[in-house]
């Protein structure tokens, strides 16, 4: 389910759900407690990679089959505590997009210090409105940090998806490599953080990135989490997860 590599400073935790990497709540919360264990095992920064030509194709929602109220909720907590564990990581995390990155694959991304993404005939978007779901108010807010109030506000109201060569224009990824060397690039960025004054860095970093960690707070996340649930339980969400149902 996650591949674990070393690079000296640098720890790789590859994304390993044939065939799209779809968030289930196994995928979650393996992916959180790796994040976590990263830096206390000494590592000084993070990769988060997929299969060469899919990051992650978004939720599993197939996992929300058959589950409750209760059961949907611990979803959604899980996964924003994902971000939130992004957002605060002591050490930096570098995104390598290998590829396609639909919904929760980008959502995750728009919390890393640094995203890299393959160039070559793939999508990347926060597109979750299409399958009538309500991406919440912690996610606009970190796509708008990123992309500007217009852009983000297009991105999310109309689920828009954008080749490489877009999402770097637009501010959504920050480098672009061949398909082959999309890891290795990630790893390179990483590699040259880790090198970094450990304490000036550090301090930069919290500043920097204090906004977003803001977006974050309990508070934030228990409101997120209560409109994502309400979203998902609406007769239009489940709609579509019937749907996808009967396709599988």
């Amino acid at each position: 389910m996650i591949e674990e590599y070393s690079y000296g400073p640098v720890c790789e935790l590859r994304l390993n759900r044939p065939p799209s990497n779809l968030f289930d709540p196994a995928l979650v919360l393996t992916l959180t407690e790796r994040l976590r264990a990263a830096h206390s095992g000494g590592k000084r920064a993070i990769v988060v990679s997929g299969s060469q030509g899919i990051f992650s194709g978004g939720t599993d929602f197939g996992a929300f089959v058959g589950l409750d109220v209760d059961g949907i909720q611990r979803f959604v907590r899980a996964f924003l505590e994902l971000q939130y564990q992004i957002a605060v990581s002591p050490i930096p995390v570098v995104m390598a997009i290998t590829g396609h990155s639909g919904s929760a694959g980008t959502v995750l991304t728009l919390f890393a210090d640094y995203r890299v993404m393959a160039r070559g005939n793939y999508r990347i978007g926060v597109n979750e409105v299409h399958d009538g779901v309500c991406a919440g108010r912690i996610i606009y807010g970190a796509l708008r940090r990123l992309l500007g109030a217009r852009k983000a506000d297009l991105m999310m109201c109309l689920g828009q998806t954008v080749d490489p060569e877009q999402a770097l224009s637009i501010g959504l990824v920050d480098e672009l490599a061949d398909v082959e060397r999309v890891v290795l690039a990630a790893q390179d960025h990483a590699v040259a953080l880790a090198k970094l004054p450990p304490k000036a860095y550090g301090t930069t970093r919290q500043i920097v990135r204090a906004d977003l960690i803001k977006l974050l707070d309990a508070s934030a996340r228990k409101d997120a989490c209560d409109e994502i649930v309400e979203s998902l339980r609406s007769p239009e969400a489940q709609a579509t997860l019937r749907e996808r149902q009967a396709r599988n």
